[in-house]
Order: C-alpha cells, then sequence, then structure tokens
C-alpha cells in the first residue's frame, strides 16, 4: 500500500499549503502546521541573515512538521546551494524542503543526503516521474492553479498519467482545488493528497494584500486568465492571474506603480512585475500581480487557516501512524473513531416511553437515586451523554431520551412547540415515576430547561445550564443559529459542522485535539441529525420568549457552567447572569469553550456532583 502525504511528512491530514512567495510568511506556514496540515514558508530570494531571520520565526512558531519553498529558476543554482545549506544547518529534521520546479539532481541528493523530506512540485509527467526516483513527494500542479504555471496538463490528467507511471510514489494535486469536493474529485484521479495555494492565500494569516484578497473572494474562474504578462522578476513563465487592466493591456509603459517592503527592506514595484501585493505593499495594487487559480469560484469567505484545514481534512486521508505531540498520544485522521468515537448506537429492547397521544419517546435510565434529566439542544441525542454522564451515575439516576421528532423519538408532520416539548417531558417523568429531577442543559436546550422550570416548578429540583444561552445573550445566540441556517441551507451537514465546531468547543481544544477530535466529533455529529431535523430544531431556537424577567422567577437552584472561552458569554457576563435567578450561582471551567463538557467531561461532572450535594443539604 501507498504512503499518504500524511504519513510520509508525519501530518494529521494529507494537505499541503503552497509556500507562496510574499504570501506564504511564518504566521501562515506555522497556524497551517499547527493545525495538523504542512505549512510552508516562501523562502523565494531571501538569503544571508534575512533567511536566518525567517527560519528563526517559522521554527519558533511551531513545533510540528513544516516546510520551507524555494524555487531553482529564479534563484540560479549557486544561490539555490546556499539556501539550501542555511535551511539544512539552522532548522530541525521536522522541517522539510519544497522546491517549485526541478532542482538539479545535485540538490536533491544533498537533502537526500540530510535524511530531510522533500516536496517537489511539477508541472509535468518527465519531471514528476525524476522527481519521485529521488523520494520526493511529488506535487502534481495543473493549468487550473493559480501563479507560476509548470505544465501545460490540466490537473487530473497529469495526476492519472503520474499514477500510470508511478503505481507507488505519494503524488499530491495541485490546481483548481477550492471545496472538499474538488479535493475528493482529485483524490480519485489518483492522488493522495492536495496542496492549496488559493485558498490560503485569503486565509486571516496570510500576508496577501488586502485589496488582494477581496478580489479573491468576489472573483469566479471566469476572472482569471493565463499571461506572461508579470514577467519582470520571474521571466519565461505563464501565470494564471486575476485578470487586470495591465493583462488587458499589456503595451503599458514600465514604470513604477507601488512599493513594498521585504524583510525590513524597501523596494519600488515596477508594473509588470512578478511580485505579489502584499500587507507591505502600497499604490496601484489594482494593476499588479493577483495570483489566483480556478478555486475562486468556491472561495467567498477570508477565515483563519485552522478553518480550511479543518474543512478539507474531513476528506483527506490521514497518516498511518499513531503520532504522539505535547506528551500525549493521538491518532491519525484515518484511526480518529478509535479515540473520538462516540458510541451513538441505541439499546436493543428498549421500550419508548408514552407522553401523548401519538408521541413515544426514546429513553434510556441508568443508575439509581436522585435523578438528572439530560435535555438535547437539537444536536445531541440520549446515546450521546453517556460519555459525559457515566461518572455522575454512579452516584444518581441518569436519564436521557430524544426530543419528539428527533433520534429514534416519534416523528410528527407538524414540529412541536416549545411548550410541546416541555409537556413531553412532564409526562415522561410520570412514566418514570420520577417526582422530581435536576435538569442538564447546554446552549440551545437551556432554553427548555427555563420553560419546564416556570411551566413545572415542583417537577424540578435544579437546573443545570451549560453554555446557557437564555439572558441577555439570547438575541446574538439566535443570530448565530441564523447564520448556521444559511449555511445549512445553502451547502450541506459538514459544511455546517466547519462553521460551528470553533464556535462551541475552546481554542484549547481545537489546539490540543487537532485534526483527529475534529474528525471525532464530525463523525459523531453527521451521525445524530439529518438536515431536516437541524433545520427544523435551529428554526424553533429562534421562537420562544427572551425576556430576562423571566429567570427572576425561577426558585430551584441554578447553577450557570460557564467555559472561560465561551463565544457568547465573559466570566464577568456569566456571573450577572446567575444573579438574575434568585437562587443562582456561577462556576467558570478553564479551557473551556461554549460546551464545556466537551473540553473536560470529568471537571464538568465534579462541578455537577458537587452543585447537587450543596444543593440537597438546604433541601
Amino acid at each position: 500500500m501507498r504512503a499518504t502525504a500524511a504519513g510520509v511528512l508525519g501530518l494529521e491530514a494529507s494537505l499541503l499549503q503552497s509556500g507562496m512567495g510574499g504570501v506564504a510568511g511564518t504566521e501562515l506556514a506555522c497556524a497551517v502546521s499547527n493545525a495538523g496540515a504542512a505549512g510552508c514558508a516562501g523562502g523565494y530570494k531571501l538569503a544571508g541573515g534575512a533567511l536566518s531571520a525567517m527560519l528563526d520565526r517559522l521554527t519558533a512558531g511551531t513545533d510540528r512538521p513544516v516546510g520551507v519553498n524555494l524555487i531553482p529558476e529564479v534563484v540560479g543554482p549557486v544561490e539555490l546551494d546556499r539556501q539550501v545549506a542555511q535551511v539544512l544547518d539552522e532548522t530541525p529534521e521536522r522541517v522539510h524542503l519544497s522546491f517549485f520546479g526541478m532542482p538539479d539532481d545535485a540538490v536533491l541528493e544533498r537533502v537526500a543526503a540530510a535524511e530531510r523530506r522533500l516536496v517537489v512540485q511539477i508541472g509535468t509527467v518527465e519531471d514528476g516521474v525524476h522527481a519521485a526516483a529521488r523520494g520526493a513527494v511529488v506535487v502534481a500542479q495543473g493549468t487550473e492553479a493559480g501563479g507560476h504555471l509548470l505544465g501545460t496538463s490540466r490537473r487530473d490528467a497529469l495526476v492519472a498519467a503520474l499514477r500510470d507511471r508511478l503505481p507507488d510514489a505519494c503524488l499530491v494535486a495541485s490546481g483548481g482545488i477550492g471545496s472538499p469536493e474538488e479535493a475528493e474529485r482529485a483524490l480519485d484521479a489518483g492522488a493522495d493528497g492536495v496542496l492549496l495555494g488559493t485558498a490560503f492565500v485569503v486565509a486571516h494569516e496570510s500576508r496577501a494584500h488586502a485589496r488582494f484578497k477581496s478580489a479573491v473572494t468576489g472573483a469566479d474562474e471566469t476572472d482569471t486568465v493565463i499571461t506572461d504578462v508579470y514577467e519582470i522578476g520571474w521571466p519565461g513563465r505563464r501565470h494564471r492571474v486575476l485578470a487586470t487592466t495591465v493583462t488587458a493591456d499589456p503595451q503599458q509603459p514600465t514604470k513604477f506603480i507601488g512599493k513594498t517592503v521585504v524583510e525590513g527592506k524597501p523596494y519600488l514595484v515596477p508594473r509588470f512585475s512578478a511580485a505579489v501585493p502584499t500587507e507591505a505593499t502600497s499604490g496601484r495594487i489594482e494593476e499588479m500581480a493577483l495570483y489566483c487559480g480556478r478555486s475562486c469560484g468556491a472561495i467567498s469567505d477570508e477565515v483563519s487557516a485552522a478553518d480550511v484545514v479543518a474543512a478539507f481534512a474531513r476528506v483527506l486521508p490521514g497518516a498511518e501512524v499513531v503520532k504522539t505531540r505535547r506528551g500525549r498520544t493521538v491518532m491519525s485522521a484515518d484511526a480518529v473513531q478509535d479515540d473520538y468515537y462516540h458510541d451513538l448506537s441505541y439499546r436493543e429492547g428498549t421500550a419508548p416511553v408514552r407522553t401523548r397521544e401519538g408521541v413515544e419517546l426514546y429513553c434510556e435510565s441508568t443508575g439509581e437515586g436522585i435523578a438528572i434529566t439530560t435535555l438535547n439542544n437539537f444536536f445531541f441525542t440520549a446515546p450521546f451523554w453517556r460519555d459525559y454522564t457515566d461518572e455522575l451515575a454512579k452516584h444518581y439516576r441518569v436519564v436521557s431520551y430524544d426530543l419528539c421528532n428527533h433520534g429514534h423519538s416519534t416523528r410528527l408532520e407538524q414540529e412541536p412547540t416549545w411548550e410541546e416539548h416541555a409537556a413531553d417531558l412532564n409526562a415522561l417523568l410520570d412514566a418514570l415515576e420520577i417526582d422530581s429531577t435536576y435538569l442538564l442543559a447546554s446552549s440551545a436546550s437551556t432554553q427548555l430547561a427555563r420553560d419546564v422550570a416556570l411551566a413545572y416548578p415542583d417537577r424540578v429540583r435544579g437546573l443545570v445550564l451549560a453554555g446557557p444561552v437564555v439572558g441577555p445573550q439570547m438575541r446574538r445566540h439566535r443570530m448565530l443559529q441564523r447564520a448556521w441556517l444559511r449555511t445549512l441551507n445553502s451547502h450541506d451537514i459538514p459544511v455546517l459542522f466547519s462553521h460551528m465546531y470553533p464556535e462551541f468547543v475552546s481554542t484549547q481544544m481545537i489546539e490540543e485535539y487537532g485534526t483527529p477530535g475534529f474528525l471525532g466529533l464530525r463523525e459523531s455529529f453527521l451521525a445524530m441529525s439529518t438536515p431536516e431535523e437541524l433545520n427544523n430544531g435551529l428554526t424553533l431556537a429562534q421562537k420562544g420568549d427572551s425576556s430576562t424577567d423571566l429567570l427572576t422567577r425561577i426558585q430551584a437552584p441554578t447553577l450557570i457552567a460557564l467555559g472561560d472561552d465561551d463565544i457568547l458569554l465573559g466570566p464577568t457576563a456569566g456571573h450577572e447572569l446567575a444573579a438574575l435567578f434568585p437562587n443562582g450561582r456561577c462556576a467558570i471551567m478553564p479551557k473551556a469553550g461554549h460546551v464545556p463538557f466537551l473540553d473536560d467531561p470529568v471537571g464538568f461532572q465534579e462541578l455537577v456532583r458537587k452543585f447537587i450535594d450543596e444543593a440537597e443539604e438546604h433541601v
């Protein structure tokens, strides 16, 4: 079995970032590597102290595999040899060398002798075969790509031809890949991974000029052209760029149209320069070389590099080995289910509970003693709660059920109202012979917990509201939900998850769990809801009374469990919210996000147990 790009380079997903000169600084490269892919800083013409300074920033910014991109034909063999020597001498083994175009064999042999990983981007089958024979990861660049073109073949045709010649080589596809679906097409053609350029031009960490980024996000593939007008500094290459007045009229005079700064040194930018406009560039940006691939039609927003990686990682192969990072063992994306998988299977033989005419709810009850009832927020199902209540079930009776129209509960043509959901819970408690219970809710379901406590106060012993949306922040949460709805209706559930993921988990979790954590939760997310269920749930979440006065009427002891990285509430606002409840308190969970039990299941359950024990002392 041939190796994936992730396996060869030690990544979590087979995704490489193009080392675009000027645009791909160390900020972008490190962000991509920290997200689990292969970041790559553009070396371009840097040498001596300027190159050393860049390498220092690169190795200080990430402890993950990362690359340096060098361009043989731009610097020539002597200067390239010096650049290679510096990279090999001044960086650790985890830094690989990437070449845009074929270097001399002596360069390839020098890299191999240093036991460094090697990536070579090519545009012809002959060059690909030559690079693969020297152990390189071969990046097959198609003419759909933005920037300088190395050949005349389209991406998938080149990949297929190379795969025919190189059945065991590691091939990476490049050109026109702006969506996960396009990445899948490249894999189907025979690639083992993909390289993205244009998608990272618009990343927050990219050094591309703001007007350059806006031009890319506002363009589609018909706005790009292949031309050779931008040749000053890089003659003899065709390149794909956004159409400009310069590409339309190459007879204009060659004069200075701007200025820029590279590693602290100022430079003038002439018309027809190959230099890309960066955040350090001023002047007539719209006339400069706006390198852009045909993928721009699928790119409409400026996002973080981590968001780009997360969006593509779901369709890309991971490494074949288990790696150790930051002292903890994490698995490859291919084996994500092993450590991050949720057992979402329903218990066979569990009889549904009838709550009203035509409605039966799936329900699990575990443990004995005082009851805790979990409330789903349209994204969770009853089995999901097992991993987050297992310790509580050793001390209490934990009841988890599927809301009507969700999971394994009855489906009605008409979506239930909040009042009907509350009445269903009241009837469920009757059927289970539970006089009163603690309600454990998160995010959108905290509204249901509030309504149950108001409508059936004798049934509620206390409330645990994790990442609550009731109170002053409800308006902002509904704005987020409307954005989620637009994403769901315009795309699909995987894209929705990519949108939501950084909004409901903490920054700490994103960094530590990496791509495997993202993929594990994504698989659970996809398994728990259909697009129709999510649409109906998010629509219902827009309804209901948002008045904060309702909270002042709840007499039950109430715990606000708030992550310190919650997108809606900061610690101060959390304590202010708790003060609205007559018997409320707020506990801040460190390094946790909007759904804090995802970040720290054990700590969350300890917090809940302490709250219940203290509340019972005052009964």
